[in-house]
């Protein structure tokens, strides 16, 4: 069961050249069974990744990840004068 588990992460991984259809239903599959099964199992990282890919494709990409204005400029601001766009 283990490898099994650990097997399918692959999958999450390269599930954006599946169906839109396809895709969701992977990714609740993946947070309601596999995920929950990973952990139990002692899998935790594979546990957070599978949870995470699959919360990225149910929330979409602004839900898990989002740079607004504010954070954009402050890195800006780290790079060196002459790289910095404005």
């Amino acid at each position: 069961m283990v490898i099994w588990l650990a097997d399918r992460l692959p999958h999450m991984r390269t599930i954006s050249f599946l169906s839109l259809a396809i895709r969701r239903r992977e990714a609740r599959e993946t947070v309601e069974v596999f995920a929950p099964l990973a952990k139990v199992a002692g899998l935790n990282q594979v546990s957070r990744e599978r949870h995470d890919l699959a919360s990225a494709e149910l929330c979409g990409p602004a839900a898990s990840f989002t740079v607004t204005g504010k954070v954009l400029a402050a890195l800006e601001r780290l790079l060196p004068a002459d790289q910095r766009s404005r």
